[in-house]
């Protein structure tokens, strides 16, 4: 996760008292960063950069946050 992210996290960290679901879930802003920290960029050379999909918690830590889930990320399931 970017270090950008991050800071606006701690920023924002009044949302942990004011947003039910977090408060309820997570006991400070440490246990939401180790909640986003497994989303990693994968970079191949010669190819595009690939970002793990958000899942589970991620989605809703990103909603109460405000932010937007990258283009081809979002939680969905393939079958092959």
């Amino acid at each position: 996760m970017s270090i950008y992210l991050c800071q606006k996290m701690y920023k924002q960290s009044y949302l942990l008292q004011q947003n039910e679901y977090l408060r309820t879930k997570f006991a400070s802003i440490k246990d939401i960063l180790a909640e986003m920290r497994s989303i990693r960029c994968i970079e191949h050379e010669g190819r595009l950069k690939f970002v793990t999909p958000f899942v589970g918690a991620q989605v809703d830590i990103c909603k109460a946050f405000g932010f937007e889930i990258p283009d081809g990320c979002a939680p969905t399931y393939t079958s092959r």
